[in-house]
């Protein structure tokens, strides 16, 4: 919960990390990828104060490639202009005690931890379960 209340803190604790991570281990990343990873997790994840539906613009795309790896078919990252519908549901109208009990408390085994995101246009075809 304390994540929750404090998300810009805590992104920019993680951008710290994945970088000193990275200079440890001696790996590169495009910066533009680091930027697009945080901000789409950032994104998909469910908050207890968003309200609208949204729109999400990345470089890569990141949502195809996570779709793919969720069913152990992860694809290519490709770079080019990604544009992503972000569905805010549930929502939850700022109410922290229906935010912990819904999604922190049951998220587990609903499933309630992101929100859904539509492609509108990507670099690379929308991913399909049915390829």
């Amino acid at each position: 919960m304390r994540i929750a209340t404090r998300l810009e803190t805590f992104y920019d604790q993680c951008a710290a990390f994945l970088e000193e991570l990275m200079q440890h281990h001696h790996l590169e990343m495009p910066a533009q990828l680091k930027r697009d990873l945080l901000q789409y997790q950032w994104a998909v994840l469910v908050h207890y104060d968003r309200q609208d539906d949204f729109l999400l613009k990345l470089q890569y795309n990141l949502h195809e490639y996570i779709q793919g790896c969720r069913v152990a078919e992860p694809i290519a990252f490709e770079e080019g202009e990604c544009l992503y519908h972000v569905v805010v549901k549930p929502r939850l109208s700022g109410n922290v005690e229906q935010f912990a009990r819904e999604v922190v408390w049951y998220g587990r085994k609903g499933g309630t931890f992101f929100y859904s995101v539509n492609s509108l246009s990507t670099a690379v075809p929308p991913f399909s379960l049915a390829h």
